[in-house]
């Protein structure tokens, strides 16, 4: 199960990406403690992409 802070953290940048267009950029991740290693697992699981 995952822990409740988490779940907060994921909403939080859920939140963020829905009025962006499903954006977000690596401060705004890391303002919600989806720190630089989350990013890059879930990359390259394909579960995110990056654009430039």
């Amino acid at each position: 199960m995952r822990s409740r802070s988490y779940v907060v953290n994921e909403r939080a940048l859920t939140t963020l990406t829905a009025s962006q267009g499903g954006y977000f950029t690596s401060k705004q991740a890391a303002a919600t403690e989806y720190t630089a290693p989350k990013r890059n697992y879930h990359t390259s699981l394909t579960a995110i992409s990056r654009t430039s």
